[in-house]
């Protein structure tokens, strides 16, 4: 109310007086605006952070995407191996599927082919035959190493009635059965029965190796360049020489080979050694006799430290009462000072000795025992040729049923037995 009052006092017009009067309230205006900027700005502060802070977390979820992704790419790359290895093993286990079964199946021909054998060592026993014109008798069918290790696996296992009887019992069945015309399910359950009377083979009881088989001498024609001596000639001198008529008896029988050699069958009580000797005596330069025996081994434990293997063939000889021994010994040194001495021997000389004392020079007194080397050995070979499916006619099983070592080193290295 008082300012349009000065206004007029001074004559001034009313349009200027408007517009004095309107100044006032622009100056405030811009006044009351400042507060409100600053509000913007801490607006926009606060923005940028959360956008830092977004950026932030956005920046942490994507290396966290990436590891997973890596560990997904780890988990699939060790599935596709786990994979790999299932199916190695699925394919491993498949080829030794078909290896049992080609396993099963040789020693199913193995058992068959035995019981052929049987048959047939049987048939040769009961008919003995007499080839050309000489008086010569065919030798009679024994059971070899081979055949023994088999008949006591599988026979034991199986419990086949043919392994519990002998060749003449099996062949004295036959008879029985053709003659008194009874039914062929009594004679197999009288056969069941006598083999539960039977004992326990040799073989399965203490690794015996069951009957000693007689020692056998071969004689083999010379062949030299003047001339070639013919299994005649040999037979001939072997009957007009100056053997004795008790060295003669020693012979049991002899027969031709398929070689041509004259192979003659000893008497168990016979000394082979000193036979043998009078025999390559007799022959001279008409042919080459070698002896073939059964083999065993001995074994000699707390031998003194300075004993040699002249010493213990010397104490050998001396047990046995003999002044030569055909022997192969070998001496290790055990970790106490003492040794011990394993002896390969002729079985008949082995048995002669086992559970003796031997006292080698001034030494102390050892005891001979039977070692179970040789025999391990043998079986373990039958057992890798039957794992191998292989059977024992590819190793060259010589007359005393001793597989030589330089065959079986020659096979391990071939890759023929695993």
């Amino acid at each position: 109310m008082d300012a349009p009052r000065s206004t007029r006092a001074r004559g001034l017009p009313e349009d200027h007086t408007s517009k004095a009067t309107a100044k006032p309230s622009t100056s405030t205006r811009v006044s009351l605006s400042r507060p409100n900027c600053n509000n913007l700005n801490n607006v926009n502060t606060m923005m940028a952070t959360e956008i830092a802070e977004l950026r932030a977390q956005l920046e942490a979820d994507r290396k966290l995407r990436e590891a997973d992704l890596d560990i997904g790419k780890q988990l699939r790359s060790e599935n596709e191996h786990l994979k790999s290895t299932l199916n190695d093993v699925k394919k491993q286990l498949e080829q030794i599927k078909d290896r049992m079964d080609k396993m099963a199946e040789a020693s199913s021909k193995r058992e068959e082919q035995l019981r052929q054998d049987a048959i047939a060592r049987a048939e040769i026993e009961m008919e003995p035959t007499h080839e050309g014109g000489d008086a010569v008798v065919e030798l009679e069918a024994t059971n070899s190493f081979t055949d023994l290790a088999w008949k006591g696996r599988r026979g034991h296992k199986a419990q086949t009635p043919i392994f519990g009887q002998t060749p003449k019992q099996q062949q004295r069945q036959r008879t029985f059965e053709i003659s008194s015309g009874q039914p062929v399910a009594q004679q197999q359950n009288a056969g069941q029965c006598q083999q539960q009377r039977h004992p326990k083979s040799e073989m399965l009881r203490g690794r015996g190796l069951g009957r000693k088989r007689p020692d056998v001498i071969v004689v083999a024609p010379a062949v030299t360049p003047e001339k070639t001596y013919t299994y005649r000639e040999v037979y001939e001198r072997l009957q007009h020489s100056s053997l004795q008529d008790a060295d003669k008896a020693k012979v049991r029988r002899g027969y031709r080979t398929r070689n041509d050699e004259l192979k003659l069958t000893l008497s168990r009580d016979t000394d082979a050694g000193t036979l043998l000797v009078r025999v390559q005596e007799a022959l001279g330069d008409c042919g080459t006799a070698r002896l073939v025996t059964e083999m065993s081994e001995v074994l000699l434990k707390h031998v003194d430290m300075l004993a040699t293997e002249e010493d213990v063939r010397k104490a050998l000889c001396f047990v046995m009462e003999t002044e030569v021994i055909t022997c192969t010994v070998t001496i290790w040194e055990q970790r106490d000072g003492l040794q011990r001495a394993r002896v390969r021997l002729p079985r008949g000389a082995a048995e002669h000795i086992i559970g003796r004392q031997l006292k080698i020079q001034h030494f102390e007194e050892s005891t001979i025992k039977e070692s179970d080397h040789l025999f391990d050995k043998r079986l373990e070979i039958h057992h890798r040729m039957d794992a191998a499916g292989m059977t024992r006619d590819i190793l060259p099983d010589d007359d005393d049923g001793i597989i030589m070592a330089e065959v079986w080193m020659m096979l391990l290295r071939s890759g023929m037995v695993i």
